[in-house]
């Protein structure tokens, strides 16, 4: 059995000359001894410079503890101004998550 992100966010706010993403997923495991981080993919999936790849990968070591257990996942990076969305690889799919831009007025 493997770990499920259900709640999947995306946020960039800019800095003095590239943007800072962050991606946050929330979701559950079957237990404790899982593991989850985001892994850079790549940029300009399907010739799109818009778009960033993650890849969410799942580790698990042994325990006896079985009950199911809430994750948070993080990744951070910068990028161009333009990035419009985050692709997440997962086990059981791709999901597509736009990123919401945080301007703070100065």
């Amino acid at each position: 059995m493997s770990c499920t992100v259900e709640m999947w966010k995306a946020t960039a706010a800019p800095g003095d000359s590239e943007w800072r993403l962050t991606v946050v997923g929330e979701g559950t495991c079957p237990s404790n001894c899982f593991t989850l981080h985001l892994e850079a993919g790549g940029q300009g999936t399907y010739n799109d410079p818009k778009v960033i790849v993650l890849h969410l990968v799942e580790s698990e070591f042994k325990t006896s503890n079985r009950d199911v257990t809430p994750v948070q996942v993080r990744y951070e990076t910068t990028i161009s101004k333009h990035v419009s969305f985050v692709h997440v690889e997962t086990a059981n799919g791709r999901k597509a998550v736009e990123v919401t831009s945080l301007l703070h007025p100065r």
